[in-house]
């Protein structure tokens, strides 16, 4: 496993206190950007009702996978992922440390190689690496699931950055030579309002090929 690859994962963990906070207040341009490349990647397909539109906006479609993303979230860019969204419209209490970074709740998605190692070998190798580059990040839960009908792991991190305390979903999904990440990125106070979203964005993963 190459480690540029390896270092761009593990930003993408905990990216939301750095880059993602840089992005969201400098980068209005490239969400714009963003915003009418996501249109012309949305299904275009006649839908019969409501209900089927709906989904049909809120579904993210790829080069390689198709995803339902977050509703009202904004469609981002971050360096070394394929695709990212945050939740532009949060809020966070006043005088926390979340409120004066402007921390953003976020998910992002990214992809490695393989090089013949199989799941739970990436899987363990990523709890590692993200509690070596992290001290404060504690493993709270890792199952077993699917995505398309390929094998998962779904993993729950918490961990604090200047000052904030964050939690974070990690979900590994494997499929031939490839696996991909997706992280859910939220304050620890408001994990319980993202968690279901989160695991929902997650499990809805379609390979595309």
């Amino acid at each position: 496993m190459k480690k540029q690859s390896m270092v761009i994962i593990i930003a993408i963990v905990i990216i939301g206190v750095g880059v993602v906070i840089y992005f969201i207040t400098q980068g209005t341009k490239t969400e714009n950007a963003n915003q009418n490349n996501n249109q012309a990647q949305l299904v275009t397909n006649s839908v019969s009702n409501t209900s089927d539109a709906a989904t049909q906006e809120n579904t993210y479609i790829g080069d390689d996978f198709t995803l339902l993303k977050p509703a009202d979230w904004m469609q981002s860019q971050i360096s070394g992922t394929l695709v990212s969204f945050h939740n532009s419209n949060e809020v966070q209490p006043e005088g926390s440390a979340a409120r004066k970074i402007n921390f953003k709740s976020y998910m992002a998605v990214s992809f490695d190689m393989t090089n013949e190692r199989l799941l739970p070998e990436i899987n363990d190798f990523l709890i590692a690496q993200i509690k070596a580059s992290f001290p404060s990040a504690e493993l709270t839960a890792s199952t077993d699931e699917t995505a398309d009908g390929q094998p998962a792991k779904f993993n729950v991190f918490t961990m604090s950055q200047q000052e904030v305390d964050i939690t974070v979903l990690l979900a590994v999904i494997y499929k031939g030579d490839k696996y991909y990440t997706i992280s859910g990125n939220s304050t620890t106070d408001k994990w319980t309002e993202y968690k279901d979203m989160f695991y929902q964005t997650a499990r809805s993963f379609i390979f595309n090929n």
